[in-house]
């Protein structure tokens, strides 16, 4: 499954259960977009009181490709969504992005 690497700022709280974090991705033209989730969706350690404390650190959200495209300087950029598969929306209520190849990994 493709994802985006996102860095996970803070841990926001335990309500609602089992936590929140707060999260930003630095799209192709530097902006960043903030992101508020689901401890349980983001990371595989959260309920770990230690880890919990250990911010920030590197994240993960599931994403679709929609397209690719090579800028002026010949670096890749691709246009992703992060609506699916796990219905990610941005605090300005984006769902899609354009960032470089290399932000990109894979789950398994």
């Amino acid at each position: 499954m493709d994802a985006v690497k996102v860095l996970i700022t803070r841990f926001l709280g335990y309500d609602p259960q089992p936590g929140i974090l707060e999260l930003e991705l630095i799209d192709a033209s530097g902006r960043t977009h903030t992101f508020i989730e689901k401890t349980a969706i983001l990371v595989d350690d959260w309920g770990c009181e230690e880890h919990l404390k250990s911010y920030p650190r590197p994240g993960e959200i599931a994403c679709t490709i929609l397209d690719r495209r090579t800028d002026a300087s010949g670096r890749e950029i691709v246009t992703i969504s992060t609506e699916k598969p796990w219905v990610i929306i941005s605090a300005e209520d984006r769902t899609e992005f354009e960032v470089y190849s290399n932000q990109l990994t894979d789950i398994r």
